[in-house]
């Protein structure tokens, strides 16, 4: 995935991300979608391609309420800021 391809986008509802390997560094790639309200990112990915940093990927996204495949994920900044629905 590259950098911004889904930021600001119309994107609505669950989204499934079923190939994902990596997430380059402040990426962006969900940030001010406000109408997602779930995103699935793939969980049969390899170790060696985990992600490890998730930077300002989901800022914004004020509906979302859950996200499942980070939990290879070390490191956080700013991923969720604005999403006051995450549960």
């Amino acid at each position: 995935m590259g950098k911004y391809c889904f930021y600001g986008s119309g994107l609505t509802g669950v989204v499934n991300v079923p190939n994902l390997t990596t997430i380059p560094t402040d990426a962006n790639i969900f940030a001010l979608c406000p109408n997602i309200t779930e995103i699935n990112l793939s969980s049969n990915v390899p170790d060696a391609y985990k992600l490890l940093r998730v930077d300002n990927d989901f800022r914004g996204c004020t509906s979302l309420r859950k996200v499942t495949g980070l939990s290879q994920v070390t490191e956080m900044r700013g991923a969720f800021n604005g999403c006051e629905k995450l549960e």
